[in-house]
């Protein structure tokens, strides 16, 4: 059975979903349900396989990984936060050690971490539930292909 979630705000922006009519399907699902899809009890629609866990968080890949990706993950805590005020340093210390283990497991040599924070209208996020991204560009003919994260 899912839990219902405290608060009344919408859990996910439709509208984020942009040029992406498949994600967009599936958050308007996600809408309906009333959950967040990223809390650990109703975390359904997220099928990639969890990579690791440490101290309430979680690392996994992205399952719509942006375009020019070689590799896209998530960082994801098990306790339902919307705002960078609300992590503690036990959450700071978490995802650098989750972001760390990614780094040396892939072989990473570079790329870029990003986190939207709070209300979806200034932020562009789909999902309020605060996670982290590790971005990877692939890498062609002698340098990065880029990578588009919006914000806003």
């Amino acid at each position: 059975m899912m839990q219902k979630p405290k608060t009344t705000k919408k859990l996910v922006n439709i509208a984020g979903a942009k040029d992406r009519p498949q994600y967009l399907s599936t958050l308007k699902e996600i809408a309906r349900s009333g959950v967040c899809p990223l809390c650990t009890k109703t975390m359904r629609w997220h099928t990639k396989p969890i990579l690791k866990r440490y101290r309430g968080w979680l690392i996994t890949e992205n399952m719509n990984t942006y375009r020019n990706a070689r590799h896209h993950f998530l960082l994801i805590g098990d306790k339902h936060k919307e705002t960078l005020r609300e992590l503690t340093s036990g959450d700071w210390s978490a995802i650098s050690h989750l972001f760390n283990w990614a780094i040396k497991k892939y072989s990473i040599k570079g790329g870029g971490v990003a986190m939207r924070f709070g209300e979806p209208a200034y932020t562009g996020a789909t999902v309020r539930h605060l996670h982290a991204h590790l971005i990877v560009p692939e890498f062609k003919k002698g340098r990065a292909r880029p990578i588009n994260f919006a914000i806003g």
